[in-house]
């Protein structure tokens, strides 16, 4: 933040432009050769991503912009892990809150040059996953952060009713049913929850590059222009098997894909949504299970979890706002 301020106060783009080509270069050289310097932490990567994002933030060459934006972007080292992920998805969201409509334009190009890669990956080996799809998985469950994270920095109610449904929502959906590989899918389950709580975002607040604006009450409604009547059902629907381990993706039961879950379906609930019966009467019974020792596990952990427990009395508690609203 305090980079960002002081790069905001140069009167000439000569410095950002050089600061950006030494940052970048910094994380090539680690990259291409790990032993000349010394091999980067999570943190120090963090670091390095957020650096190059405020630099590009106070940029105005559009394809400068673009260039270092796609070559981290598509770099898959250092997004082995949750933190290097939610690192790198957050920085690019750093640039969109100043190039919007730039930014959502490469990270989408961008997820189309991650599939082609996990396509490709799946014909170069012949035996187990190759590097290139694996590679791929890293890359592509980043980028569902990073589209969500930016539909968040929208300047205005348009631009995000522009994008959300036919650019993140729907993709995450497909992304949630057909994704077989843990991690991918939580990153698509976590970016639904991101998404559903910009729905929410006060647009008479400014965007801050570091800082979440504050959020409207459901009764206000989402944007205009935003029908989430045609998804709700189905994402919902989606949702479901995480939370008892009857996904495709997600066996045997992991807490941390049933704690993405449980925070997407809350804040999906917290939106001025119609929920059916059927739904309902699931939730509540997910989570009454979840909430009763005497209930059996089918192979979910059992009630005693911590996570579990605290998961299930908060989408409980939800319902019951829901219900009384």
């Amino acid at each position: 933040n305090e980079v960002c301020t002081f790069l905001g106060g140069l009167p000439e783009e000569d410095f950002i432009v050089r600061f950006t080509e030494v940052t970048v270069s910094l994380h090539a050289k680690q990259k291409s050769d790990p032993s000349s310097i010394a091999e980067l932490t999570e943190l120090q990567r963090a670091g390095i991503f957020n650096l190059v994002a405020v630099c590009l933030r106070h940029c105005s060459n559009e394809g400068r912009i673009s260039g270092v934006l796609e070559q981290l972007a598509l770099q898959p080292e250092g997004l082995e892990t949750p933190l290097g992920r939610s690192a790198a998805a957050g920085a690019i969201s750093v640039v969109a809150s100043k190039h919007y409509n730039l930014t959502l334009t490469v990270v989408q190009k961008c997820s189309r040059s991650a599939a082609a890669m996990a396509a490709g990956g799946t014909f170069s080996s012949l035996f187990g996953k190759s590097a290139a799809m694996a590679k791929a998985e890293t890359v592509r469950a980043m980028l569902m952060l990073a589209l969500a994270r930016c539909a968040a920095q929208a300047p205005a109610e348009e631009d995000l009713s522009a994008v959300v449904m036919d650019h993140v929502l729907r993709p995450l959906l497909v992304a949630i049913k057909t994704e077989l590989v843990p991690f991918v899918v939580d990153a698509a389950v976590e970016a639904v929850a991101i998404t559903a709580e910009a729905l929410l975002v006060d647009f008479s607040s400014p965007v801050h590059p570091f800082a979440p604006r504050p959020l409207r009450s459901s009764a206000q409604g989402v944007p205009p222009g935003v029908d989430l009547s045609d998804i709700s059902e189905e994402l919902l629907v989606a949702l479901l098997p995480l939370l008892d381990g009857g996904s495709t993706a997600i066996k045997p039961f992991r807490e941390p894909s049933y704690l993405y879950a449980v925070t997407a379906i809350g804040r999906w609930l917290n939106l001025p949504v119609e929920v059916s019966e059927d739904i309902t009467q699931k939730l509540l019974k997910i989570c009454l299970e979840a909430l009763d020792p005497t209930a059996p596990s089918d192979g979910a952990p059992s009630s005693d979890t911590p996570g579990r427990r605290g998961g299930a009395a908060s989408l409980l508690q939800r319902l019951v706002v829901r219900a009384n609203s």
